[in-house]
C-alpha cells in the first residue's frame, strides 16, 4: 500500500480544515510526511486529491476577495461588542493579484497610432 492511500485518503477532512484554516503546501507537506514533489504527483495522478486543492484554494480566495469587498465599500461594527479589525487592503490586494493574476492584475496596454520614422544611414542599408 503507498502512501497516498495510507496517509492522504484517510485524512481528507484535516486536509480540508487546514487549508481552509490558510496552511500552506508546506505545511500540508509536512502533515502528511511527503515532500512537495510528491503532494504535486499525488494531485497530477489522483484528480479527487487536485479537486480538494482546488476547492480549498478556491474557497480561501472567496474569501479575502469577499472581506477586500467590505473593507473597500465600508462596513458597520457594534459598539458594544469587542471591535472587529478589518481585514488590510494592501494585502489582500497583494494575495489577489498573486493568486488570480487573470482577474486582478494591473494592465497597461501602450496604442500607437503612427509610427515614428526610421533613417538608416549608409551602412546600414548595405546590411
Amino acid at each position: 500500500m503507498d502512501k497516498y492511500c495510507s496517509n492522504v485518503l484517510p485524512a481528507f477532512e484535516r486536509i480540508r480544515a487546514a487549508l481552509s484554516g490558510g496552511a500552506g503546501r508546506g505545511e500540508l507537506c509536512r502533515m502528511l510526511g511527503i515532500s512537495t514533489s510528491t503532494l504535486h504527483r499525488y494531485a497530477r495522478e489522483h484528480p479527487e486529491f487536485a479537486r480538494l486543492l482546488d476547492e480549498c484554494r478556491n474557497e480561501l480566495d472567496d474569501r479575502v476577495e469577499q472581506a477586500l469587498f467590505r473593507r473597500a465599500t465600508g462596513y458597520d461594527v457594534e459598539e458594544g461588542r469587542p471591535r472587529h479589525i478589518p481585514p488590510d487592503v494592501k494585502a489582500a490586494v497583494f494575495w489577489l493579484k498573486n493568486r488570480r493574476p487573470r482577474r486582478w492584475r494591473e494592465r497597461r496596454e501602450i496604442a500607437m497610432t503612427d509610427s515614428p520614422p526610421i533613417k538608416l544611414i549608409a551602412e546600414e542599408k548595405e546590411l
